[in-house]
């Protein structure tokens, strides 16, 4: 929500709140996957852009409904890739 924030005040909007408020409604609308869309994306930058397709994939927590890879899962997976790397490099 910072970096939307941030990214997002001064270039899409001049007003702090305001783009706090959507900042935050589009954090929690991505990463939950509801489909909701309320501000207009073209005016945001790259970083703002960036961030939101991170919250797409990433998706929920271990326990939520919500679509996109699990962070559980992705966790697990670094974890084997290291396990492998090291076991390759180590016989």
């Amino acid at each position: 929500i910072a970096i939307l924030t941030l990214s997002t005040w001064g270039n899409a909007y001049s007003d702090f709140f305001e783009a706090l408020r959507h900042s935050v409604f589009v954090a929690i609308s991505t990463a939950s996957t509801t489909g909701f869309s309320g501000p207009d994306y073209e005016t945001w930058g790259a970083t703002s852009h960036f961030t939101i397709i991170l919250l797409m994939v990433m998706g929920g927590m271990s326990g939520s409904t919500a679509g996109g890879v699990k962070c559980v899962r992705i966790v697990a997976a670094f974890k084997q890739l290291s396990k492998e790397l090291f076991q390759v490099l180590h016989p």
